[in-house]
């Protein structure tokens, strides 16, 4: 039986590798005494595995902001698919979470970590044509400063090597390097393996495969029609429907329905949504915070689907006032910041304090403040914050639609890059 199982696990590599066709596989299985259903199956299987050229992807994201660039500010799902579908970064997380270069063929940090030098590959091409040179990386990352606070100093030196300074030691300066803010652009214009298709006028962005993209073995569909889509529900119906071919931002609630769904596939991982604690008073941010992150909030919020952060570190002050407690829920995925209050109110309230709903003010959308009575006092100068509870990423995709055999462990859509990584089986 053991023997059986290997020798069919081998002719389904060789049968991925592309050393034997379908027929092939089909009939060693056959002839290993498998039956033809379970064969084909199999086979199937093995080539799932391998990425082919050719479709057109749809996906449906739950931002619903203006498409354009932030400064200082993260990305949402539709802006980090279509820089990295349009440009490259100097470096690249992959699917399992190691740090590789990108536009960077070699990253070479001092020592002391202080000073980093950056050698980019030769045979990149914006897509006007013109060659990326390390002035365009010197002018990208002058540019964007604010992302890198402790750099003191970028120099170039020749067309393909630039250095970087620090004022602090960095290690992990590779992996801020691949932050979708910092893809590298010329003009508008990027290195990435897809261009916007300008003829296009309608709420759909659509993105074609450049012709001779840098990097050969991604970029696997002709196509993309990248369309942002609020309405969690109307996301839902569309991959149900296959009017799509890739959702975000699922809610918990969800999940179950799309998971009985046949032809599509749910994925979760953990991500960087959070539902977040603010407060002037710090002893206050403390005391919620330590209450809060247990497991019955993860089942009661995420239904399971996340995990609690820790409590606050440090010492906790002596002085309480009567500053409001306000809750910041991220929107995509999770549920709605009321929802998300009253839990906390109840919780606040089983405690021992009285909790009333405050007037938000000029909250964002996506806060909302809970009153917390305690004794009078003066609020404290600034904003203290904490992380309660993360949230994982909850996506969605029709069977048809391929990756490799690792998801991106610590960001939605493998990293922001299935565009170039996905393909259809």
């Amino acid at each position: 039986m053991r023997q059986r199982k290997g020798y069919i696990t081998r002719q389904a590599k060789r049968l991925s590798d592309g050393e034997i066709n379908r027929r092939r596989f089909v009939m060693s299985a056959l002839s290993a005494g498998v039956t033809l259903p379970t064969a084909m199956s199999l086979a199937s299987k093995a080539e799932a595995g391998v990425p082919k050229r050719g479709g057109v992807l749809r996906i449906a994201t739950a931002a619903d902001a203006p498409g354009r660039w932030r400064d200082g500010t993260v990305l949402d799902g539709f802006e980090t698919l279509l820089a990295f579908a349009r440009g490259n970064a100097l470096t690249e997380i992959t699917a399992d979470g190691h740090v590789v270069g990108e536009l960077a063929h070699r990253l070479t940090p001092g020592g002391d970590y202080l000073r980093w030098t950056i050698d980019l590959r030769p045979d990149v091409v914006f897509h006007d044509g013109e060659a990326l040179t390390a002035a365009h990386v010197f002018a990208c990352l002058r540019q964007n400063r604010r992302l890198l606070p402790h750099v003191t100093d970028i120099r170039t030196d020749g067309a393909l090597t630039v250095f970087v300074s620090l004022d602090r030691p960095d290690p992990a300066l590779d992996r801020r390097l691949a932050d979708p803010r910092l893809v590298i652009l010329k003009d508008g214009i990027g290195t990435g393996g897809y261009q916007i298709d300008i003829s296009t006028k309608t709420d759909v962005l659509r993105l074609v495969r450049v012709a001779k993209y840098w990097k050969p073995d991604h970029a696997h569909v002709d196509a993309v029609e990248l369309v942002r889509v609020p309405d969690l529900a109307t996301r839902v119906m569309a991959v149900t429907a296959g009017d799509v071919d890739y959702v975000d931002g699922i809610d918990p609630r969800a999940r179950a329905l799309l998971q009985h769904t046949p032809g599509t596939r749910v994925l979760d991982v953990p991500g960087g949504r959070n539902i977040s604690l603010l407060s002037r008073d710090a002893e206050k941010l403390h005391l919620a915070a330590t209450a809060l992150p247990d497991p019955k909030m993860v089942e009661q919020v995420l239904l399971g689907h996340g995990h609690a952060a820790g409590p606050v570190i440090g010492p906790r002050p002596s002085s309480a006032s009567g500053a409001e407690l306000t809750l910041v829920v991220e929107e995509g995925g999770i549920p709605s910041a009321v929802d998300v209050a009253q839990l906390v109110a109840g919780r606040l309230v089983d405690l021992g304090h009285i909790v009333h709903f405050a007037d938000p003010g000029s909250a964002p959308r996506n806060a909302v403040h809970v009153g917390w009575q305690r004794a009078a006092q003066d609020d404290a100068d600034g904003w203290h914050s904490v992380v309660a509870l993360w949230a994982n990423d909850l996506t969605a995709h029709r069977t048809a639609l391929a990756h490799g055999p690792r998801i991106g462990r610590d960001a939605a859509n493998d990293g922001g890059r299935l565009i170039e990584r996905w393909w259809f089986a």
